[in-house]
């Protein structure tokens, strides 16, 4: 840059020069009159005024564009993971449900209960009764009229119904067989009584 200044100087000093010799040499510009005053002989040089030298112009120094800058690379750092960030994650403690255990089944108790004795115009009738837990599982005559041969057979014929039925009712309330109307009375309270003892 300086430099350009300095030959643009340069030559503008040289051009003012040579134009300044030009004008003193017999320039064109230069006249020799006499002057009026002045005896004969006497010369006056009277200078014209040059004309003016046009400035040449200067070449305009266009700046050279610079490169554009390149960018940086960034350098590429990889993080170092820290050893506090790799904790070691604690197992989580797994509750089980509680499992409530399921109550334990009362033990079926098997008994056998006697009712109480029932009275009948022809004789006294008692039954036992066999019980599992509260389900009667047998029903046994222990008396049955008996004072002589008829009743013995109505007894003996009678007995075995209200058995069927009481088993299958699972209580005294049952049906009297026809025919043996007082030992079905008797069979059936003396059953009952048997019931009642045993809590069923």
């Amino acid at each position: 840059m300086k430099r350009i200044v300095l030959t643009a100087l340069t030559t503008i000093t040289g051009i003012v020069l040579l134009l300044g010799v030009k004008s003193q040499t017999g320039a064109p510009g230069l006249a020799t009159l006499a002057a009026p005053g002045a005896g004969s002989g006497s010369t006056a040089t009277k200078r014209t005024s040059a004309p003016r030298a046009t400035p040449t112009p200067t070449a305009t120094v266009t700046p050279t564009p610079t490169g554009t800058p390149t960018p940086r690379k960034k350098k590429l750092t990889t993080k170092k993971k820290s050893s506090t960030s790799k904790a070691k994650a604690t197992p989580r403690k797994v509750t089980h449900p509680r499992v409530t255990p399921k109550p334990k089944p009362k033990p079926v108790t098997r008994m056998k209960v006697a009712g109480q004795t029932a009275d009948t115009p022809y004789g006294p009738v008692q039954v036992k009764v066999t019980m599992l837990g509260h389900r009667i599982t047998d029903v046994t005559a222990l008396q049955l009229p008996g004072g002589n041969q008829r009743s013995s057979e109505i007894a003996g014929f009678a007995a075995p119904q209200l058995r069927k039925e009481a088993l299958s009712a699972q209580s005294a309330h049952i049906d009297s067989v026809s025919g043996a109307t007082y030992t079905s009375q008797g069979y059936i309270t003396s059953l009952q009584s048997a019931l009642d003892r045993a809590g069923a």
